[in-house]
């Protein structure tokens, strides 16, 4: 009797399983529906994008003992839709990569304009056009390094690609 319970539990926890992972399959394929797949565009210094809802140029790329700056310029033309969510943190969506490493920004205090204040979102989201200065950790850079900008367009994603070497 106790090794009928003992199967009839494992029997029901298969079944458990099964049906929660095809339900969770079919959630999955709902929220995730209607999107399309991220398209990567290379881009270089001083090339300018406009896409649906941000106008940018990278003016210059500045390597210091302990970071690498971005410096460009950045226009919000619609308010901005990333990380899914309705926000003008357009940093958030910005790294450095290369080959077996990743580099985050430092913090959202290391963001600054062009006198080295802290960048004003205010101004940003009014759509006035601005210069930033992104800095990141200089972890190691790779001859193969890329600064990333992953930007929202509709039901897509663009990756603006930007060769650091």
């Amino acid at each position: 009797m106790k090794k009928y319970r003992k199967n009839l539990k494992i029997i029901s926890l298969l079944i458990f399983t099964t049906i929660s992972f095809f339900f969770l399959t079919l959630q999955y394929q709902r929220m995730n529906a209607g999107y399309e797949d991220t398209k990567e565009i290379k881009i270089s210094k001083n090339q300018k994008v406009k896409t649906n809802n941000v106008e940018f140029k990278i003016l210059d790329t500045t390597t210091d003992k302990n970071c690498i700056n971005v410096i460009l310029n950045i226009k919000q033309t619609k308010p901005g839709f990333y990380g899914m969510k309705k926000s003008n943190d357009f940093f958030e969506n910005m790294w450095i990569a290369s080959p077996y490493n990743y580099s985050e920004h430092i913090n959202n205090e290391n963001i600054t304009d062009f006198n080295n204040h802290i960048f004003d979102m205010k101004k940003y989201s009014s759509g006035k056009d601005m210069t930033a200065k992104v800095s990141f950790k200089k972890d190691k850079l790779d001859k193969n390094s890329h600064f990333y900008f992953l930007v929202s367009d509709n039901n897509r994603f663009t990756k603006y690609s930007l060769f650091l070497n």
